[in-house]
């Protein structure tokens, strides 16, 4: 029979996956040369780990206020970005 995780193990892990999530949604995921099996440059995340990321957050109770000043770029960023509320004619298609 096999001995169950210790409290350290886990947190261990705890810790990992949520490194792990942060490097590849902040750096993307490598790509390998098919010859030499070298990393030649890194992809966006694909939407899963976003996905996976967004479920460990809510999964751990984590919540982030949204008046928080570390959200200022973001909130910027989403200023210059059309609305349906603009009043353009425009369409937008995706």
């Amino acid at each position: 029979m096999t001995k169950k995780a210790t409290s350290d193990l886990m947190d261990q892990l705890h810790a990992l996956t949520a490194q792990s999530l942060a490097d590849i949604i902040q750096n993307g995921i490598p790509v390998f040369s098919k010859e030499t099996g070298e990393e030649v440059g890194r992809e966006p995340a694909p939407a899963s780990y976003i996905a996976a990321a967004i479920k460990f957050l809510k999964d751990n109770d984590i919540t982030a206020d949204p008046g928080a000043d570390r959200f200022d770029p973001l909130e910027d960023a989403l200023k210059d970005l059309p609305t349906l509320d603009d009043g353009d004619d425009n369409t937008y298609y995706n």
